[in-house]
């Protein structure tokens, strides 16, 4: 929702100009309805994994996963300066598991990232989201890295536990249920490290094999 507010603020901005590109209000707006659509998807969608329990599973291409999810990323990310690069194999194999559940999950990871750095008033900051399969066993790890601030000691001993947050805005929910949604699909989320410069969370998910 933040990047919904986003592009509202960036629509504004521009009709309040000497002079209106049209197209570019019309970019934003079709934009704009992506971002409220998929919204109500997940909240749907996380909505009934909360009462189910489980996911609803399906073929996922990861690459068009983490695409989309940047893309929805992508306006909160460059209205505070924050670029985003995606690592991806063009050989990644497939998962199987909840697509929105899962975008959701890698959203909420790069969400998270942009608004440290940009807490933390920092220039050139930078996230790189990186995929890679893994063998024995074999599964498909996504790490988020960005050069923010860091986690402090004591805020890491409680990420994943529901209501703790940074944000002064914030439910406290979103890792909590990240941690959830992938641990139903069989894999596992963590912080790999809370080093300043150099933060990365990372997810895994399991491939089928045989």
């Amino acid at each position: 929702m933040t990047a919904a507010r986003a592009l509202a603020r960036s629509v504004q901005h521009l009709l309040r100009g000497p002079v209106v590109d049209l197209a570019r209000v019309d970019a934003n707006i079709m934009n704009l309805i992506t971002q409220i659509d998929h919204a109500g998807g997940v909240v749907r969608r996380i909505r009934d994994f909360l009462h189910r329990g489980r996911p609803h599973s399906s073929t996922i291409a990861m690459r068009e996963l983490l695409t989309n999810a940047l893309a929805l990323a992508s306006p909160e990310a460059v209205s505070k300066g924050v670029s985003i690069a995606l690592d991806v194999p063009d050989d990644l194999p497939v998962v199987h598991g909840d697509a929105v559940q899962l975008q959701q999950v890698t959203l909420n990871l790069v969400c998270n990232a942009v608004e440290a750095i940009a807490g933390a008033h920092m220039l050139n900051g930078r996230i790189t989201v990186v995929a890679r399969r893994q063998e024995a066993p074999a599964w498909i790890e996504i790490s988020v890295v960005d050069n923010g601030p860091g986690i402090t000691a004591e805020m890491v001993e409680r990420l994943f536990h529901p209501l703790t947050t940074s944000k002064t805005d914030g439910l406290g929910l979103g890792l909590s249920i990240s941690a959830s949604i992938v641990e139903a699909h069989g894999g596992r989320i963590g912080l790999q490290t809370g080093k300043a410069g150099a933060t990365e969370f990372r997810f895994s998910l399991p491939l089928e094999t045989g």
